[in-house]
């Protein structure tokens, strides 16, 4: 509490002000909060339990499964190494696309896989009936965060569309595509993201259950 506060005047401060003090935002963090500093120690925590499985001697099945596990993530060196070398079988697939009949079986490979492309997959409670759960597709396939990001016309969204653009000519790059080649590649996906993202329902419309319900069976799907 910040006792110097009149509560009549500002109870927000008087109440919290204390702990605002002695604990400002992090310079990683957008806010902070009793809660955010929670999780924040929860995740140290769980970090020793993986970190201690990993280097421990003694170890049953399942602590050793958990710290093999998490070691195997944490092999920078070896992940270095590799680079883009574990997605090359999905790079080359898709390399060797040629039609759009071939995109379909690519994209159900992937999709097992857990590769949400051009759309999410997974259960989903039924709308009609609580008791029931069913497959639900959603729609997807955009890097930016919503649709609006790719057709508003604003000087700030056309500053964020360029800075993608720009990150995304980066991954190609990382991936072993020359400058020209990581930049016509970018925009064929900032093309085809945009062309998903007119297709797709905006943020107020999603708020309408109706048009989000579109049930049907696995022939009609087809």
């Amino acid at each position: 509490m910040d006792r110097s506060v009149d509560p009549c005047v500002d109870f927000y401060q008087y109440s919290c002000g204390g702990w605002e003090k002695k604990n400002p935002i992090p310079p990683d963090q957008t806010s902070w909060s009793v809660y955010g500093k929670l999780h924040q120690d929860n995740l140290s925590y769980l970090r020793g339990i993986l970190e201690q499985a990993a280097t421990a001697s003694d170890r049953d099945p399942v602590t050793q499964k958990i710290g093999d596990f998490y070691a195997s993530c944490m092999n920078e060196a070896l992940v270095e190494k590799l680079g883009a070398k574990p997605m090359q079988p999905e790079l080359a697939a898709i390399g060797e696309l040629r039609n759009k009949t071939q995109l379909a079986p690519l994209i159900a490979q992937l999709q097992l896989q857990g590769v949400d492309v051009l759309f999410g997959f997974g259960p989903t409670q039924d709308p009609d009936d609580s008791d029931s759960m069913i497959v639900g597709i959603e729609q997807g396939g955009l890097g930016l965060p919503d649709r609006d990001y790719y057709l508003k016309d604003d000087a700030k969204s056309k500053e964020t569309r360029e800075r993608y653009l720009q990150h995304v000519q980066k991954m190609f790059e990382l991936m072993g595509d020359t400058p020209d080649v990581a930049k016509n590649n970018a925009a064929t996906v900032t093309r085809m993201e945009t062309s998903l993202a007119k297709a797709s329902l905006t943020l107020v419309e999603r708020r309408d259950p109706y048009k989000q319900k579109h049930k049907m069976t696995v022939p009609d799907l087809y």
